[in-house]
């Protein structure tokens, strides 16, 4: 057994005893101390449990200020205390609330203050959703490369729908739920409820074999379902899962027919909520989301006709003057008052001729003026004339810029002269150099060019010297 091991140390008295309660302990019998003996206890556990994983529901959770939270994990016949330390706590944060389903790995041992067995938790997850979950991310991202979740797909709903299709369980509350709903806000419109399995093998393929074949045959003609409602009431991961299977969010990506998400969950979004073009948190509300409200419609029906009722009441009064008016104007209209207004009207004609024909002659006599001038600049005499000044300011410009470049061209002549001087053969001469040639007059510039007994010719500034090799050194 589990604890035989605790009954070690015992006398064999005490240890007969255990299984012979009816018999009598000597006094002589040495106990051990609760301390030893939960310390056994908390030994035994750690070495032949140890840490492993426990599956069960949370209960009986407590976060103290200290950050650490305490709680119970139970099933049907047993519960055992748990531990998470601050910092593992706020790392799993809302998987330990009460009610929550989860399994977790940690270390068994007993808390030596009390005498009782818990569990230090290391991690934990949610029950069933480790796999699925993963699973699910693994399409998200797939479908979200692919660009099934962009908005620029998403269809707006129609304001005013007539007739609006329902694929969803043909049993439960989520019918008569979406039922009710638009009865109540618009009953004008027409429902056609198209019962699918939502939960379990083949719910999956249910909806989207739903979704495609209402499209074809709107696309046909024989349907006129202007918008679709696809859901049901809410549950676990598991219970919703064929709302996150590839083939019903890549039928919601290809409908036609704007669809709006109705799975009855307020926290997590389906793959399905991310495709559709509207995702509702409940079944009912996405009837309230689909439809418009009749009281509401109503409301608004009666501002605008209090207002066109206002409006006609003002156009009304507006004509009623305006003929008024009309009528007392035509009274007042007599053959004088034609007359004086025709008289009226020829004298402001009169008059606008007259300062017409005024405002011509004005305008003819500027032009004139103008053309007289203009001939008068073109005369012959006046473009010699200034040819004339023209050809005198140029010679004198030639002049001054002959002057210029003659003076330029001296000045770089007396300064090329200088150089050649200085660098011409008398002048080197004179600075104490000489030539020095040989019988062929060949320029003497390196001791290989004469031998011992040639005859050399030194020409200096003044006269010239005539030389004879003796020897040569190198």
């Amino acid at each position: 057994m589990l604890f035989d091991d605790l009954f070690e140390d015992l006398p064999d008295e005490a240890k007969s005893s255990k299984t012979q309660s009816s018999l009598p302990v000597k006094s002589e019998v040495k106990a051990i101390s609760v301390s030893a003996l939960v310390r056994q206890m908390k030994q035994t556990l750690q070495t032949q449990v140890g840490e492993c994983w426990v599956e069960g529901e949370v209960s009986n959770v407590r976060r103290p200020k200290s950050g650490h939270v305490y709680f119970s994990l139970k099933d049907s016949n047993a519960q055992i205390s748990c531990t998470a330390f601050r910092i593992q706590a706020l790392r799993l944060g809302k998987l330990l609330e009460d009610g929550e389903q989860i399994k977790l790995f940690g270390e068994v041992t007993i808390y030596e203050a009390q005498g009782q067995a818990q569990i230090i938790v290391k991690k934990a997850e949610k029950v069933g959703e480790g796999d699925l979950q993963k699973q699910l991310e693994a399409l998200k991202a797939k479908l979200q490369a692919e660009g099934l979740f962009e908005q620029d797909h998403k269809q707006a709903l129609p304001k005013f729908p007539l007739h609006i299709g329902l694929i969803t369980s043909d049993s439960g509350a989520v019918i008569e739920d979406m039922e009710h709903v638009l009865s109540r806000r618009a009953p004008w419109v027409r429902r056609s409820i198209y019962p699918v399995k939502v939960q379990g093998l083949g719910a999956a393929e249910e909806i989207a074999q739903a979704i495609e074949q209402i499209n074809e045959h709107v696309e046909q003609g024989k349907l006129d379902i202007q918008l679709l409602i696809v859901g049901r009431g809410g549950g676990s991961i598991e219970d919703l899962w064929c709302f996150n299977e590839e083939v019903v969010a890549r039928a919601i990506y290809a409908s036609k027919l704007p669809i709006i998400s109705a799975v009855g969950h307020e926290i997590d979004f389906t793959v399905a909520d991310l495709v559709a073009d509207l995702r509702a948190p409940t079944p009912s509300a996405a009837a309230e989301l689909a439809v418009p409200d009749k009281q509401e419609l109503q409301g608004n029906i009666n501002y605008f006709r209090q207002r066109m009722s206002l409006y006609i009441d003002r156009q009304h009064a507006t004509a009623k003057r305006e003929f008024d008016i009309a009528r007392q104007f035509l009274k007042s209209l007599s053959v004088d008052y034609a007359l004086r207004e025709y008289q009226w009207r020829a004298d402001d004609l009169s008059a606008r001729l007259e300062s017409s024909v005024n405002t011509d002659l004005e305008l003819r006599k500027q032009q004139l003026t103008l053309l007289k001038q203009s001939l008068k600049s073109a005369h012959p005499q006046v473009g010699l004339t200034r040819n004339q000044e023209d050809l005198v300011k140029l010679r004198a410009q030639l002049n001054q810029a002959m002057q210029y470049q003659l003076e330029r061209k001296q000045a770089q002549f007396k300064s090329q002269k200088e150089l050649f001087e200085m660098y011409s053969i008398d002048s080197t001469l004179k600075r104490g150099f000489s030539i020095t040639t040989n019988q062929a007059k060949q320029v003497v510039s390196d001791i290989s060019q004469v031998e011992a007994g040639d005859t050399l010719i030194t020409q200096l500034a003044h006269g010239k010297l005539e030389v004879t090799i003796k020897n040569k050194e190198t």
